[in-house]
């Protein structure tokens, strides 16, 4: 014969035999397969993401994109900065 396990409800107080899900309210009542469905989830939100990183991110962008500031950084300097200094008195 069969284990008989019974579970309470954290959400409604409904106790239930042999169920991983409460028969009055639908909540899962089984901690290990609440655990191992998060766990999943888990893992499919960080694949997804990875996924979203690996669009997002391209290094010879964002290199470019530094550069740029770089440049234009030094052009600001190398050329405002002494046309400033040499229209003051």
């Amino acid at each position: 014969m069969a284990n008989k396990t019974y579970r309470t409800c954290q959400n409604c107080g409904t106790v239930n035999l042999n169920r991983d899900y409460c028969k009055n309210c639908g909540e899962i009542i089984n901690i290990n397969l609440k655990r191992k469905l998060e766990r999943e989830q888990k893992a499919k939100e960080k694949t997804a993401s990875e996924k979203v990183k690996k669009k997002i991110k391209s290094p010879s962008y964002l290199n470019t994109q530094r550069n740029m500031k770089m440049y234009l950084h030094t052009i600001l300097h190398v050329s405002f900065i002494p046309f400033v200094s040499w229209c003051s008195p």
